[in-house]
């Protein structure tokens, strides 16, 4: 269950039926994976491949990367990555940390090294003292969680010291204040060239104000969280926003301090499934290359660049299969909402195809809809499915990693005469809790009213047919090539929140052409 719109984007395209709205916020909501284009790289720290590397084996480093445009972090969201410590010369010494700000220097925010681990400036004393000055400062204001291997004098902790290594709470830039803690321990030797790999997650619950994470050694999320933390991050962080990112240092001791598998997911606009029930949720899109590989997308640049009209992308395909069920917690069953979506450059735009259409029990039990206020009510057939997990405790959750989907559904709408007609059918596994594709995929058809929307100019509409693939061989051949910050998903969850995951290029709403 993660949000997955990426693209910071503004204006608005008309497809038949449906307006898919740009976001054209001042924030992103939904971040995955971390690139050289969007990541500042301050200090020690660089970017390699989805890799931000925050310390290397050099003495008194610092170092900090932050993306580069700022979260909404006034909702309830969850972040998500991995941290791995390797090449110690001391066991324990690593320490870095996930940090949440609004410091004036913005994304160039770096503090001091040693103790300080590259957010704060309060602890370098020493052989480490004289590293905070004008231009690397304790970053404030800032929500912190702090990963540190080495539990240091002067340093305080109000729930009682854990035992390193341990996640910590703290804000603005004071690490001698830890709110919160939990140790955890190191999977794998920190001391190795292959290192020490931990997962983490940190959710904020807005309604409750409650800040928690989670830990683990392997990319399944535990139950029980690390620790808990009431904060109120928008009074913390003095507006709505922030910089997301990750800070680290070393002193006369080191350690290479890398984090990968990076998402962020502001999960605004979610649907609740009613009555405190589940239903399934069946999601997956990808853009990918008429042929496979990377052809499609020119020399210097990304799938953004094509998906936000600023460069032509002959070749270039985009498939979205979404797929709703009733809240009774049944694992297959008629979809009672679906969105199919397919699009294809041309070397002066884009076709495309979509569909979002609510049945009639669907606008019983979704009167709001997944993502429309008003959708649309046409009909839909055909049945889609969460295969039952092994073990069985686990169907349909992202804890599983090896989760089971299928669909053979069509659906029609007539929205003001301009009808379009959808098919959908495959079967896919997934990795719910990262929300990627192990194998299989979809094979869309949309006919009716099609939508071409030229590079410059208003979209016009025609009557066709057009398919495209999701998921399949060249799903996240694009990712590999480097040149898609992360927009290839695929999951199949019976969860108690449905709809989260923003595959389209927007937010549909019901428009006649």
């Amino acid at each position: 269950m993660r949000s997955r719109f990426l693209a910071p984007i503004t204006g608005a395209l008309l497809l038949a039926g449906t307006s898919l709205a740009f976001s054209g916020t001042a924030s992103a909501d939904t971040l995955n994976g971390i690139n050289n284009a969007d990541w500042s790289q301050n200090g020690s720290a660089y970017v390699t491949g989805s890799t931000l590397v925050v310390t290397t084996t050099g003495a008194h480093e610092i170092g900090s990367g932050f993306y580069y445009q700022p979260v909404n972090i006034s909702e309830s969201w969850e972040a998500s990555f991995s941290e791995t410590v390797a090449n110690s010369n001391v066991p324990g010494v690593s320490g870095a940390a996930f940090v949440l700000q609004n410091d004036p220097s913005g994304t160039s925010a770096m503090g001091g090294q040693g103790p300080d681990l590259g957010y704060a400036c309060g602890l370098a004393t020493g052989e480490n003292a004289g590293t905070c000055s004008t231009s690397n400062e304790a970053i404030s204001p800032s929500a912190v969680v702090e990963l540190d291997g080495y539990v240091n004098p002067g340093e305080t902790y109000e729930t009682g010291t854990p035992t390193a290594p341990y996640a910590a709470f703290t804000e603005d830039g004071n690490p001698s204040s830890h709110f919160a803690s939990g140790g955890y321990s190191f999977n794998g030797n920190d001391m190795s060239s292959t290192g020490a790999t931990n997962y983490f997650w940190v959710d904020y619950n807005a309604r409750t104000q409650q800040l928690s994470v989670y830990e683990n050694s392997t990319d399944s999320k535990p139950a029980t969280p690390l620790f808990t933390q009431t904060v109120n991050l928008v009074s913390v962080l003095g507006k709505s926003t922030a910089y997301i990112g990750f800070t680290g240092a070393t002193s006369s001791n080191y350690a290479t301090q890398e984090f990968s598998n990076f998402s962020f997911n502001n999960y605004e606009g979610y649907t609740t499934v009613p009555g405190g029930g589940n239903a399934y949720d069946i999601e997956s899109a990808n853009p990918y290359c008429t042929g496979g590989g990377s052809s499609c997308v020119p020399a210097n640049s990304t799938v953004d660049d094509c998906m936000t009209y600023t460069v032509a992308c002959p070749g270039l395909n985009y498939g979205d299969v979404e797929a709703f069920g009733p809240p009774n917690g049944s694992a297959s069953g008629t979809p009672e909402q679906i969105i199919l979506i397919c699009a294809h450059g041309t070397s002066t735009g884009y076709d495309y195809g979509a569909l979002d259409v609510q049945n009639a029990a669907g606008a019983t039990d979704y009167p709001n809809g997944v993502y429309s206020e008003y959708p649309d009510l046409g009909s839909i057939t055909g049945t889609a499915s969460v295969a039952a997990a092994n073990p069985a405790s686990l169907q349909g959750s992202e804890m599983n990693p090896a989760q089971q989907s299928s669909a053979n559904i069509s659906g029609f709408d007539n929205n003001g005469g301009y009808s379009i007609r959808g098919t959908a059918y495959g079967v896919q596994n997934t990795d719910n809790g990262s929300d990627t594709l192990n194998s299989g995929g979809f094979t869309v058809t949309l006919s009716g009213y099609l939508t071409y929307q030229p590079l410059n100019g208003s979209p016009s509409y025609y009557k066709g047919t057009i398919s495209c693939n999701v998921g399949g061989t060249h799903a996240n051949d694009l990712l590999n090539a480097g040149v898609d910050s992360g927009s290839t998903y695929a999951e199949g969850e019976i969860e108690p929140v449905i709809g989260d995951n923003f595959f389209a290029f927007g937010l549909p709403s019901t428009v006649t052409p």
